[in-house]
């Protein structure tokens, strides 16, 4: 008897079938694959920078994640003793939302909603509906630039004319890739590792400047359009513990030793510790910087 004929592969998914895929799979564990990184940065600017929050804020936190901004947030209210009006979470990730924790989502003010960036008429059809808009890290996952300027544009929209503010973040040393980058040079060698770097979502997000060019493509007025920096290190023996699990089973780290011999592919969790404890010895901790733009409409 003939052996069945094998079936055809599929087709190969899209850019947006990847990325949705993508963060599908990670976000049960973002918080801890990311060593809680986005969340303390948030709480670094709501710390450095008075963003006019009220009682009667109404703020989205735009393609939310597990809500990593409003988990910031929350707290930093509550030391304050204010207590907003209205927080939106939307991600077009379902898996996201549903991996928000309960100390968001039991908060009355909070709601999730399933939303493209891009495209938000659904939740929020009125223009200039909202005191804040938040970003938190996700501009640079939207894909294309003309997708980025969309949901840019979204934002403006959606934010008020008088006193509204925007804050988005992304990162300027991305620490992750760095460590796996040093990793690979460990097993490989520095030419080797440079030439198979695992890229970064929006590498160009990284250039000083490069966000609030994109704001002001957008609709924001440049005068209007602060820029600084915010370091992370992690220190934190369990968040060093969730970066170390991604850098060794994640589909990045995966991708960053396609390829190797088993040999080679055995040596990598010990050159991902090495990496990690260079790292550590010469910053105290896994060192990052992240880039926060302040825009008001």
């Amino acid at each position: 008897m003939a052996a069945p004929a094998a079936s055809a592969p599929g087709p190969a998914p899209t850019p947006d079938e990847f990325r949705r895929r993508y963060f599908t799979s990670i976000a049960p564990k973002y918080a801890h694959l990311t060593g809680n990184t986005t969340r303390d940065v948030f709480a670094s600017v709501l710390r450095q920078h008075d963003l006019g929050l009220t009682n009667d804020s109404v703020i989205h936190d735009s393609a939310a994640g597990p809500g990593t901004a409003t988990e910031a947030l929350l707290p930093w209210c509550a030391d304050q003793g204010i207590a907003p009006k209205r927080i939106v979470l939307t991600d077009y990730v379902s898996g996201m939302l549903e991996s928000t924790p309960k100390s968001v989502t039991d908060n009355p003010a909070v709601e999730t909603q399933v939303a493209d960036s891009a495209d938000l008429s659904s939740v929020f059809p009125e223009d200039g509906c909202l005191t804040h808009v938040f970003d938190n890290f996700s501009v640079s996952t939207f894909g294309t630039k003309e997708q980025q300027l969309q949901g840019l544009a979204e934002n403006w929209r959606t934010l008020q004319a008088d006193g509204g503010v925007a804050v988005f973040t992304t990162w300027k040393r991305f620490a992750i890739s760095e460590l796996m980058t040093a990793a690979q040079a460990i097993v490989k060698g520095d030419a080797w590792a440079a030439a198979h770097a695992i890229p970064m979502n929006g590498p160009e997000f990284v250039a000083e400047g490069y966000l609030a060019s994109m704001l002001a493509e957008a609709g924001w007025s440049p005068s209007k359009i602060q820029t600084s920096l915010v370091e992370s290190v992690v220190t934190r023996d369990e968040d060093e513990r969730g970066l170390l699990e991604f850098m060794q089973v994640s589909p990045p780290a995966k991708a960053a030793t396609a390829g190797w011999t088993d040999d080679e592919a055995a040596r990598w969790p010990a050159a991902v510790q090495q990496a990690v404890d260079a790292a550590k010895g010469e910053h105290g901790g896994i060192y990052g910087e992240a880039w926060v733009v302040i825009a008001r409409k």
